[in-house]
């Protein structure tokens, strides 16, 4: 791990990435445990989604593309979701691992094409991320949607339109993990600027769209 210590000082904001609700970056997988046992897996998923408590043993050891027209893509990106989990390419786990991830971890799994024989090319990994650490600050923040629902796990949710500004965030954003999720913002998936830096100088960025969060203070 290379942390920049220096990052409080020279930083102002961090980055805000939609992949955890960008359709681009959702793609279909299906794997045994679905098809057999549909509701205990479920439940794995959203354990997984929250950051409660998974085993690398409850994980499937393989998953299958179930969607024909991403079947029909040559390449996966470096940072999606298969069917509710988080998967990171080698190339996005070796970037990510010189910054600070708390207790994130990568599990090895192997994705096939709908064939359940060809694999998609590169290694690819479950990134499960256990912490959630809160850095939201919804007093400061310019636009976002109130919670509607019964849940006090959250403040409220990212809007589809989000631009740059609308969200802001604590100053602990500055000096805490470099990827981190908040559950009081649903679905929100943070960078600081140098881990978002390293992604963009690797050319892993594909189609991750980021927004500016200023440090409110």
């Amino acid at each position: 791990m290379n942390r920049d210590n220096n990052r409080a000082r020279n930083t102002k904001h961090v980055w805000l990435s939609r992949t955890l609700l960008s359709m681009k970056e959702e793609f279909g997988f299906s794997c045994h445990a679905l098809e057999t046992a549909k509701n205990e897996f479920i439940d794995l998923i959203w354990r997984f989604e929250l950051g409660k408590e998974v085993s690398g043993d409850e994980l499937p050891k393989i998953m299958w593309c179930s969607n024909d027209s991403d079947n029909r893509k040559k390449r996966l990106p470096h940072l999606f979701k298969a069917n509710g989990f988080f998967i990171a390419s080698q190339e996005m786990k070796d970037v990510l691992e010189a910054f600070d991830l708390g207790a994130s971890c990568f599990i090895p799994v192997q994705l096939l094409h709908s064939d359940k024989k060809t694999p998609w090319p590169g290694t690819h990994y479950f990134l499960y991320m256990p912490d959630r650490v809160s850095t939201f600050d919804p007093e400061h923040s310019r636009r976002y949607k109130p919670n509607r629902y019964d849940d006090d796990n959250h403040v409220g949710t990212i809007p589809w339109d989000i631009t740059d500004n609308d969200i802001s965030v604590r100053a602990e954003a500055l000096t805490g993990q470099d990827m981190w999720q908040d559950n009081s913002l649903l679905w929100s998936l943070f960078f600081t600027d140098a881990s978002l830096e390293a992604i963009r100088r690797a050319g892993l960025m594909g189609d991750m769209q980021v927004t500016r969060c200023p440090v409110a203070g």
